[in-house]
């Protein structure tokens, strides 16, 4: 089996994608998996400060001592799930910034190639259009550091707490985490 990290972005711990997370891990689990999440609201990383003195020593960024496990687990992992709902067209701030913290990474000469990704994501706007600027930071980042995209799950129409509950999005969770086995 793989060892998978989980990124959340929702500052809610039962909101709708932190349920689809929350499904996805305890699924991954049952199928052997190592899943080890990382919740972006609660460690409020700070954006990359652009010092350039990321990964010296094989320590990542020192203004963001916290973001070591995450680095180190994200280098050992055979694939990275993000779940998060959608902020004015695109990541969450805290989610943006925990991304932006895989910059230290690339510096510091880590290698994603032929690691797996996916990403499950929920909205209030009831179309899945609104994905658009989300899917193309998302697809994009996952290009650059040559990562193969397993799949997309994008749940519209989910504004109310529990409202996941009325999709297929737990569903599509539970099936995606079939997807990463070696």
């Amino acid at each position: 089996m793989s060892r998978i990290v989980l990124i959340t972005g929702s500052p809610r711990l039962n909101g709708n994608s932190s349920r689809m997370a929350a499904t996805f891990a305890i699924e991954a689990a049952d199928q052997g998996h190592e899943v080890k999440r990382f919740d972006a609201f609660q460690m409020n990383l700070s954006g990359c400060r652009a010092c350039g003195a990321c990964f010296q020593e094989m320590k990542p960024c020192p203004f963001e001592p916290k973001f070591t496990e995450p680095a180190r687990a994200a280098m050992d992992a055979g694939a990275i799930v993000l779940a998060s709902p959608l902020y004015w067209y695109g990541f969450p701030g805290r989610l943006k910034n925990f991304i932006d913290q895989f910059y230290c990474l690339i510096e510091g000469g880590a290698d994603f190639h032929g690691k797996k990704t996916a990403l499950m994501a929920c909205c209030a706007d009831e179309s899945v259009d609104a994905f658009e600027g989300m899917l193309a930071s998302y697809r994009k980042t996952a290009d650059f550091l040559g990562m193969e995209i397993v799949d997309e799950i994008l749940i519209p129409n989910v504004s109310g707490a529990g409202d996941i509950r009325k999709t297929d999005g737990l569903q599509r969770a539970k099936v995606l985490a079939g997807r990463f086995h070696e």
